[in-house]
């Protein structure tokens, strides 16, 4: 059995933007957070790595994530981010983390979201790189959600204070 010992520290810097559209219920709110991680490790950051956004090198960008969110009305909103981070190849590579629509307060208390989401399971599955508590993904997320967690592409429907 081989043991690795090391010290993994990160730094985010974030900025964020908005404005109305039209009125003040109508805006668009625009952000970006970049994480850099830098460490030693007795170990080999590829193998020490379960989880897709892991440190995979001894200073790498683990994310550059740009974001937008958008509220049309009082029933139409959307979210779509983007990650730009340092692969195991030492290049740049990016992914759509998010990019749905969602149609909230609809009657009967229901919600729709259409595109592309990381589902509400777990303590961390949905909770983008920038606040993670921690600089590799927990245990759990990475052994069973996989490289990239749950991620849903598809529309989901449920409804908030129905009556059982």
């Amino acid at each position: 059995m081989r043991i690795a010992i090391g010290v993994l520290v990160a730094t985010t810097a974030s900025v964020h933007a908005d404005w109305a559209l039209n009125d003040a219920k109508d805006w668009v709110s625009l952000s970006a957070h970049a994480r850099i991680v830098g460490g030693v490790t007795s170990g080999d950051f590829e193998e020490l790595a379960a989880h897709a956004h892991d440190p995979n090198q001894d200073v790498v960008l683990q994310g550059l994530e740009v974001g937008a969110n958008l509220r049309l009305n009082d029933h139409i909103q959307g979210f779509a981010t983007v990650n730009v981070f340092q692969n195991f190849e030492d290049e740049l590579d990016a992914e759509w983390e998010e990019g749905f629509l969602k149609l909230v307060e609809l009657p009967g208390g229901f919600e729709l979201r259409g595109g592309r989401y990381l589902n509400r399971f777990g303590g961390q599955n949905s909770k983008h790189l920038h606040s993670w508590d921690f600089v590799d993904a927990n245990l759990v997320t990475a052994n069973f959600l996989g490289d990239e967690g749950l991620v849903t592409e598809g529309e989901k429907l449920h409804g908030f204070g129905m009556v059982p």
